[in-house]
């Protein structure tokens, strides 16, 4: 109960700065682990209200992410702006952009944080540049840089579900690729109007185990002498099966210069 004469004091933060701050996240329950750094996380917005408008910005380093084992992000800078408005706790983004490795995608959706923190955001992009987006990939195919690859992505990712201690969102990416090319240095071979398209899913049970990459259609020439088409899947991260269909023509000469097939 209030004293006679007492004054409570009710503070009206409108803006929350964070800077130049180091984390560690250890996650034994999913088997995470993540570094990182913040620099200049700006949030604006009247915090004390029920529903206010709230505006944030900033980057974020992050060194090294990984699960299970498999290392998905290393030395990766993240950008990000977003404008939302907030009611009882659900955060509807107005506007939203996301910088990956100067990567631009957009950012639309919702996410709540009342018992449960759940998320339905939607990332975008369209015509980034195949190189820089493949080498933003687990550290297991960054040899892929020294095909010297080309070429124009699009791109649509959807997170939905419950993120917490010992759950992870689904996540499914659905992809194409036009005119592309790469170039083996050590044969002097290209291999050009690579056309794809396909998704990505981290399957039921949100891990390593149950994701997989469907590549529904594809097609490649190389030189006049070699033209291919298919289809390629491949399940389960840890232990892979691979599924593939190929038709057309090829030169063997040729593609044995890239492809060692024993006997």
């Amino acid at each position: 109960k209030k004293k006679p004469g007492h004054r409570t004091a009710a503070i009206a933060l409108d803006m929350l700065k964070i800077s130049k701050i180091s984390w560690n996240l250890i996650n034994l329950s999913k088997d995470i682990q993540a570094s990182g750094y913040m620099n200049d996380i700006l949030l604006k917005g009247r915090f004390a209200n029920t529903d206010y408008t709230l505006s944030t910005s900033g980057s974020i380093l992050i060194n090294d992410f990984s699960r299970e084992n498999i290392h998905y992000v290393e030395n990766t800078s993240v950008d990000l702006k977003l404008n939302m408005e907030v009611h009882d706790s659900t955060y509807k983004i107005n506007k939203g952009e996301l910088s990956l490795n100067s990567m631009d995608f957009s950012v639309k959706g919702s996410f709540s944080n009342r018992q449960k923190t759940i998320l339905a955001l939607d990332l975008g992009a369209a015509g980034l540049d195949i190189k820089s987006f493949l080498v933003s990939f687990p550290l297991e195919i960054k040899s892929i840089e020294q095909l010297n690859p080309s070429g124009k992505i699009d791109i649509l990712v959807r997170i939905s579900g419950e993120i917490s201690r010992i759950r992870i969102p689904d996540i499914r990416a659905a992809f194409k690729l036009i005119d592309g090319e790469i170039y083996f240095a050590r044969t002097g071979m290209t291999i050009e109007g690579i056309n794809l398209k396909g998704s990505y899913s981290n399957g039921i049970m949100h891990t390593a185990l149950s994701s997989s990459i469907n590549i529904s259609e594809y097609s490649l020439v190389s030189d006049r002498t070699t033209s291919l088409k298919g289809s390629f899947y491949i399940e389960n991260f840890k232990y892979p099966i691979l599924k593939a269909d190929i038709s057309g023509k090829a030169d063997a000469h040729k593609l044995a210069k890239i492809i060692t097939i024993p006997g």
